[in-house]
């Protein structure tokens, strides 16, 4: 994954606003307000949501990256399709048949809205 300043040439489209969570190592999408919740337990510091290191202005300390994930494939093999945002919990998932469970969604799934227009694809490299 690419961070802070993307080759737009590798990646012809993208969307910016991942971070990596600093409780529970996920990806969650950081471009609403509040960040989702975190199946990380509650501290005074972080509260209930996907903690980056951001301060309380909502900036981020230098040292913290802004992950770029493409949402087209523009590579040629080793890629993986079907990754998306749960809408529930703001994590970076994969949208397969075996679904695990959602910290936002009392107990159920992770809730990624399939192929619905307006609903990203991320498209990972295998390494």
């Amino acid at each position: 994954m690419v961070h802070d300043d993307p080759v737009t040439a590798i990646f012809v489209e993208y969307q910016t606003n991942w971070r990596n969570c600093h409780k529970c190592q996920a990806m969650y999408f950081a471009g609403h307000s509040g960040n989702g919740a975190c199946p990380a337990p509650y501290t005074e510091e972080t509260g209930w949501g996907h903690y980056g290191g951001e301060r309380p202005d909502s900036t981020f300390p230098k040292g913290t990256f802004d992950f770029y994930l493409p949402t087209k494939n523009v590579f040629t093999g080793g890629v993986e399709n079907g990754w998306r945002a749960c809408w529930a919990c703001l994590a970076l998932v994969y949208d397969g048949p075996d679904k695990k469970s959602c910290a936002a969604n009392d107990g159920g799934v992770h809730d990624c809205h399939g192929d619905e227009a307006g609903v990203y694809n991320f498209v990972l490299l295998k390494v």
